[in-house]
């Protein structure tokens, strides 16, 4: 039994192997077969695209001589546009180094000008505002309460507005318009309305109007002359003084018409 069946699988074996064997020689005889002259025809194609490639080689390294030319000329092209640059952007920083020292100048010249102008305003005004001494001969009591006023003008002429205006008969007005002086906190006698008679020519009252206070227009006591303006009666010892006193009264008088205030 155990042979039987051996011997059937060889016969079964054999037959697939001869099957198998004349399927792929049926198969290859199918295959179309290259024939010579197909081969010379690829061997041919073969070298004519190695010789092409050749051919193109051979261009190329031709190419790289004008390639290199060109190259160093844009180079040297390069290096001259950068020098050029170069100067150029010299050139530029040294003009703004120019405009800038130009400008500097121009501000400084504005501004020192700027400076002489404020310190000529300056000293017109320590001029303007210069304290100025009273230089009449005292004409009454120089005992009156200078407590109220603020400022000691002693050294002027006065201890204050109000002892100026019994010594000298100077209101406040006066002190502060031609003397300078700061009257804050003084009671300003002069300055308000008085009575014809009261012994004093107060702001109110002229010649014209109180000849009992003010004395006669034109009339002067000794050692005083009448004022080329008006009808004050100044000192006749102002005349030639050193001081100017001319027609706007710095000093409350107008002594012009005495041979221009004697040559001051």
């Amino acid at each position: 039994m155990l042979k039987r069946t051996l011997l059937l699988l060889t016969v079964i074996c054999t037959g697939f192997v001869l099957f198998t064997t004349t399927a792929i020689s049926l198969e290859r005889s199918h295959e179309k077969v290259i024939t010579s002259e197909e081969l010379q025809k690829m061997a041919g194609l073969r070298n004519k695209i190695i010789e092409s490639n050749f051919i193109e080689g051979q261009k190329s390294l031709t190419k790289i001589p004008s390639m290199l030319d060109a190259t160093v000329s844009g180079l040297k092209q390069y290096k001259q546009s950068l020098a050029q640059k170069n100067k150029l952007m010299e050139k530029i920083q040294l003009q703004s180094k120019v405009d800038a020292t130009v400008s500097g100048l121009k501000q400084y010249k504005q501004s020192l000008a700027q400076k002489n102008k404020l310190m000529g305003k300056i000293q017109l005004q320590s001029k303007v505002d210069e304290v100025r001494p009273v230089r009449l001969p005292s004409q009454g009591n120089a005992d009156r309460d200078c407590s109220d006023c603020e400022f000691d003008f002693t050294p002027y002429g006065s201890e204050c507005c109000d002892s100026a205006w019994d010594e000298y008969g100077i209101n406040c007005a006066d002190l502060e318009g031609n003397y300078n002086w700061d009257c804050s906190g003084c009671a300003c006698p002069g300055d308000t309305p008085g009575e014809c008679g009261d012994g004093a020519c107060n702001s109110n009252e002229d010649c014209e109007s109180c000849e009992a206070d003010c004395g006669v227009c034109g009339e002067c006591d000794d050692g005083y002359i009448a004022d080329c303006a008006d009808d004050d009666c100044c000192p006749e010892s102002w005349i030639g003084d050193g001081f100017a006193d001319c027609e706007d009264q710095a000093y409350g008088c107008d002594l012009t018409c005495y041979d221009n205030d004697g040559g001051d």
